[in-house]
């Protein structure tokens, strides 16, 4: 009887054992199966974040992540923009000369994922880069695309005032696809947005605000900064078209799509530059509630550059200037970003309000 009984009882612990296993098998190959047809990282939990990504399966490696890192649904769109950011992006690496290297030279060995500097976007096919990487010219670097192709550099270019690298490479007489910006009015508070780390792993995060952090500002200095929910340092932003918004650096996002007006000199004369007008100001639209009684558009000269061409234009400190060419100053028409769309050399006339009387000047931008 107890022979019986013990039989019974192993049939059962064999029943049960046999079915957990399967059940986990069964997930497992699920997961898989999601990770190549859908997206390569989703939440498990107790486990956090778990990367299927090809590059770290390539590698024998099987990353998890701690559970309160946003990830992505598993949906064929987050897919789709992986694969498109990964097309015009490129890894950065230092460069490996292959004389101090004993084995035999390969990207395999010498360029993994794990040892990226970083991610460089493609400003044009011709080989324009762009990262906010602060990169020595003094160096050499190698960058790497996503089929392990290598392409050396021929220039580097350092903008002191965004702190972004500008990079030339040879694109061995292949037109490299290029990188499309998210226009500044199409990126809101609330919005949707991904991340792509330079591990390539893809996170969902939310614009939290557009933030301008000084109160004083210049026309010579962009401040206004993305500021996103999650705060993955060097991780480019995406938008859901697959268009790029930025860095995260240590301000924020600086969105890419201002840089437009200075890639026309990057991509034409090698060199940044920017037009000059040399005026520090304060904006009334952000001081003045506009229940006030009070002419609240429009920005106050706060101080003017010596010999610049708003000094040399007889612009003064406490000026009310309220329009540029036909454009009125307010919430919607940001005075710095109007000054740098445009090009050193133009001439703009600027309307300047005192009680009920306005003034034209006129003033010709310099370069800086």
């Amino acid at each position: 009887m107890t022979n019986n009984k013990n039989k019974l009882d192993k049939k059962i612990f064999d029943f049960l054992a046999i079915s957990i296993v399967g059940v986990i098998a069964g997930l497992l190959g699920a997961l898989i199966f999601s990770s190549y047809f859908f997206t390569s990282s989703f939440t498990l939990p107790f486990f956090g974040q778990i990367n299927f990504d090809s590059s770290n399966l390539g590698s024998n490696q099987l990353i998890i992540k701690q559970p309160q890192k946003v990830v992505i649904k598993q949906d064929l769109r987050a897919y789709e923009v992986i694969n498109n950011i990964k097309e015009i992006t490129l890894d950065i690496y230092p460069l490996v000369k292959t004389n101090q290297i004993t084995n035999k030279f390969s990207l395999d060995n010498f360029y993994k994922q794990k040892d990226s500097l970083g991610k460089a976007i493609i400003l044009s096919n011709n080989g324009w880069l762009l990262t906010n990487i602060h990169l020595d010219k003094n160096k050499k670097y190698i960058f790497v695309d996503k089929d392990k192709n290598k392409y050396k550099q021929e220039k580097i270019i350092y903008d002191k005032l965004t702190k972004y690298s500008f990079i030339k490479i040879n694109n061995n007489n292949k037109a490299l696809p290029v990188a499309q910006f998210t226009p500044l009015n199409e990126i809101n508070p609330g919005q949707s947005v991904l991340i792509f780390d330079k591990f390539n792993n893809l996170y969902s995060s939310l614009i939290a605000n557009l933030q301008s952090k000084n109160l004083i500002k210049s026309t010579e200095k962009f401040d206004c900064f993305v500021k996103i929910n999650q705060n993955i340092k060097g991780a480019i932003v995406i938008d859901y078209k697959s268009r790029i918004i930025g860095f995260i650096g240590e301000q924020g996002v600086f969105p890419i799509i201002n840089f437009n007006n200075a890639l026309k000199y990057i991509f034409k004369q090698s060199k940044i530059k920017r037009p000059y007008l040399g005026i520090s100001y304060y904006s009334l639209n952000s001081l003045v509630s506009k229940t006030d009684n009070f002419n609240n558009y429009g920005i106050i000269v706060y101080n003017i550059d010596t010999n610049s061409p708003s000094q040399k234009a007889g612009i003064k400190i406490g000026d009310n200037i309220v329009q540029i060419n036909s454009t009125k100053l307010n919430e919607k028409n940001d005075f710095t970003k109007i000054i740098q769309s445009l090009n050193p050399g133009d001439e703009i006339n600027l309307i300047i309000k005192k009680g009920n009387k306005e003034k034209m000047i006129s003033v010709k931008l310099g370069e800086k």
